[in-house]
């Protein structure tokens, strides 16, 4: 299963810029670096696609520290689809289809 593009849902995006500004008020270097973190773990999923425990029959779900990265694989075009990044207080999640 070799997977080449990663896509980010607009949710997505919006969720990352969330969680840096959020940490960011209390150190902008501790909020760039976990969103790092959280794109270094979006990136891991390029090699290790099935990395992340199966969260319903169309989403996976992948921990990064205390949030939830949840993605999508698509076969027909061989990319993974970032849909939401979820802190694991907000669970469960319903994710959005298209």
């Amino acid at each position: 299963m070799n997977y080449t593009h990663i896509f980010y849902a607009q949710k997505a995006e919006q969720d990352i810029l969330s969680i840096v500004e959020y940490i960011a008020k209390d150190n902008y270097k501790k909020a760039i670096e976990y969103r790092n973190g959280i794109v270094d773990t979006i990136e891991k999923l390029l090699i290790f696609p099935l990395g992340g425990k199966k969260y319903d029959n169309e989403f996976r779900r992948l921990k990064f520290k205390r949030h939830y990265i949840f993605y999508h694989l698509n076969e027909t075009n061989k990319s993974i689809q970032i849909h939401h990044v979820r802190h694991d207080r907000q669970l469960p999640y319903k994710p959005y289809k298209p």
